[in-house]
């Protein structure tokens, strides 16, 4: 092919001589073909390495002047092929402020509103090009109200079944993605009176509209409310640049632009939950009969259930029952796609059950299908199913008559399989069934049965596991196992090699968790414990420390814990924990906690008992170690503190602190 653009510095364009001879030729056929060679040149699948630097060094030359005035002169063909050109050179980042400047989008936004489908196609295509991150392509489009003309072309091409509307239809939605991406004035605009809503729903309801034109509708819709620093319309246009064209590559390519999505502002999702818009994608899922765009509607109702409020909606819709039908009609087959839509849709259906109301719509007192679709999950022989129905039962095990009536469905048993037939490298999944049973564990009414059913036994085989996520949740269960029973607490607590991890795992520096978890089980296996031995097997294993260190915790619950643990230690086996006591500096805590004028009168209370506990257990021993930390606890200003809080706004202070002072004037410093 010729070359119509030579760069060679100072060479006149073979294409500006023929643009200049335009302007003086009256016949309308020569002026097509020469506008025709151009754009021959410009679309041609040869020329595009070479085309951008070509169309620069035209547009140098006065091209877009020289286009401006061929424009502004002539009428029908003629005018559609300076505009379709217009189109091609705006792809180019260099030449859209120009195009601005020179004045071409007030003369193109009332071609939008003609009759004649095709030069209104081409006006449409070349304004959404202008404005593909283009501020001031957008502002000036926003000032000669070229959102409400763009608005009226969609709802009047609605229904239209006219020779090229669908092409039109579709590029006009792409006009909007550009026009309104990042520009929250437009955006607002767009969105005045529900404008766009109501135009995208009758889109995707409309029996003549291609998906592509309601996916990229439904884009727009969420678009306000996705972060603006993604180049989401960059990765699904043509080369990155705005050009649509209709045909199944671009359904592709448009519904996958909606995956990116981050949905954070409220005032889009407040919209969202009063539009019928959820519904709508709903129905693509039942529409999409040969399943060539579930994945991606799929990402788009996963990309609105991060809200609660989405979540409520979409459980009152049909939703579930079609996630229960794709996975049905997917499960058995091991390629890659079907493997991928089972995950998205049991995905998306435990997302659903992370919302309260959801989960409990969905629940349906352990009688709905959803529930007893999951309970077969777990005996799947797909590993995401069975990692998704181990998640779904810790969600709906989030109050105690949801964990009874799934106890008595049988669904502990087929937990318990799954993890015993689980490996160390199945990490997520036995993350997941460790929570679900730690979820069954915490009503009272439910202990027991754990207990006898082997859950016990069955967890404590993984506390041999190195993976610290797995023996956060692991602790968490057998917390839960302990409270208030007094015979697991017992069995664990004389269980040395069970206790020598234990106090390990609370010196875990890489997993906090970890570390919180395994102090508090210490403390709650005291609590519950209530045994000598038991203490003493604590103590033994040099878990003192510990609970020392847990005192000052942030967390005033951790600290009420570790308090009533050392008290009954005090209280019982003081002569066996005093050395590690003093090496733990309790002293020096104590005094820490009782002179924080900070503390709330909760903790002040319980760490004057301890302290009262410690001085009256110190003046029963006659050991040179009891004598060695009380020494330490009078020499430490103690006294002098619990003076002050007799002075403590709080009653309850006042009066243990009393307490205190009346053992200490009982316990005379040896000198």
């Amino acid at each position: 092919m010729e070359n119509l653009f030579p760069t060679a510095e100072g060479q006149p364009s073979k294409v500006q001589k023929m643009l200049e001879k335009l302007q003086i030729l009256d016949n309308e056929v020569e002026q097509n073909q020469s506008l025709d060679r151009i754009l021959n040149y410009l679309t041609s699948a040869d020329n595009e390495e070479t085309v951008e630097e070509a169309i620069e060094t035209a547009a140098e030359g006065g091209m877009l002047d020289d286009l401006y005035s061929i424009l502004t002169n002539t009428k029908g063909e003629t005018q559609s092929k300076v505009i379709q050109i217009l189109a091609e050179l705006a792809k180019v980042e260099a030449l859209r402020v120009p195009c601005v400047n020179l004045g071409f989008v007030p003369i193109l936004l009332p071609i939008l509103e003609s009759e004649d489908i095709a030069i209104a196609t081409q006006a449409c295509r070349t304004l959404g090009n202008i404005c593909f991150e283009n501020d001031e392509g957008r502002n000036a489009v926003d000032s000669f109200d070229g959102m409400a003309k763009l608005l009226s072309l969609l709802k009047s091409k609605i229904k239209s079944e006219e020779e090229g509307a669908d092409r039109l239809r579709t590029i006009a939605c792409g006009f909007l993605l550009n026009l309104t991406n990042t520009h929250e004035s437009l955006h607002e605009q767009s969105f005045r009176g529900r404008s766009i809503l109501h135009v995208g729903t009758i889109y995707i309801l409309s029996p003549t509209s291609d998906r592509s034109l309601s996916c990229m509708v439904l884009y727009h819709s969420q678009q306000f409310c996705a972060d603006s620093g993604n180049d989401l319309h960059q990765r699904a246009l043509d080369s990155g640049r705005f050009d649509i064209v209709g045909g199944p590559t671009s359904v592709a390519l448009l519904i996958q632009i909606f995956i990116q999505l981050r949905l954070v502002l409220k005032v889009s999702r407040d919209r969202l939950v009063k539009s019928t818009l959820c519904n709508t994608i709903v129905n693509l899922l039942q529409s999409d009969n040969d399943g060539a765009h579930t994945d991606t509607i799929l990402d788009m109702l996963i990309n609105m259930s991060e809200w609660d409020e989405i979540k409520d909606l979409l459980a009152e819709t049909n939703l579930s029952n079609h996630l229960i039908r794709i996975i049905q009609s997917k499960t058995g087959k091991l390629d890659t796609e079907s493997q991928q839509t089972i995950k998205m849709a049991s995905d998306l259906l435990v997302l659903l059950l992370t919302g309260d109301k959801s989960m409990e719509a969905l629940f349906k007192n352990s009688e709905g299908p959803v529930f007893y679709e999951i309970v077969k999950w777990l005996d799947s022989e797909v590993d995401h199913l069975r990692l998704s129905g181990a998640l779904a039962v810790g969600n709906f095990a989030r109050n105690d008559d949801h964990c009874r009536k799934l106890v008595e469905e049988g669904v502990l048993d087929k937990l318990l399989s799954v993890l015993k037939n689980s490996d160390e490298e199945q990490i997520t999944l036995r993350h997941a069934i460790l929570s679900a049973l730690r979820n069954l564990a915490i009503p009272v009414s439910n202990k027991q049965l754990l207990v006898q059913c082997g859950v016990l036994e069955a967890v404590m085989i993984l506390t041999s596991s190195n993976v610290m996520a797995v023996i956060f949740k692991l602790l968490g269960v057998l917390r839960m196992l302990v409270d208030g029973q007094e015979s697991v607490a017992l069995q664990l607590g004389n269980n040395r090699d069970f206790l020598n991890k234990l106090v390990k795992w609370c010196e875990c520096d890489e997993h906090a968790g970890v570390q919180g978890e395994a102090s508090r089980m210490l403390a709650w296996l005291i609590k519950n414990g209530r045994s000598t031995e038991l203490m003493r097997n604590i103590v033994r294993e040099d878990g003192v420390l510990p609970l020392v260190t847990m005192v000052a915790s942030e967390h005033i619950v951790m600290q009420n814990e570790a308090l009533m643990a050392l008290t009954l230690i005090a209280s019982t086996i003081l002569a066996d924990a005093a050395l590690q006591l003093k090496e733990a500096e309790l002293a020096e805590t104590i005094i820490n906690l009782l002179g924080n004028p900070d503390v709330i009168p909760e903790i002040l209370c319980n760490t004057l008992t301890l302290t009262k506990t410690v001085c009256e257990a110190v003046l029963e021993s006659i050991l040179l170690i009891c004598k060695n930390l009380k020494d330490e606890i009078m020499n430490s200003g103690l006294t002098n503190i619990v003076k002050s809080l007799k002075e403590h706004k709080d009653e309850k202070v006042r009066e243990s602190a009393s307490k205190v002072l009346t053992v200490i004037e009982e316990m005379p410093l040896e000198r």
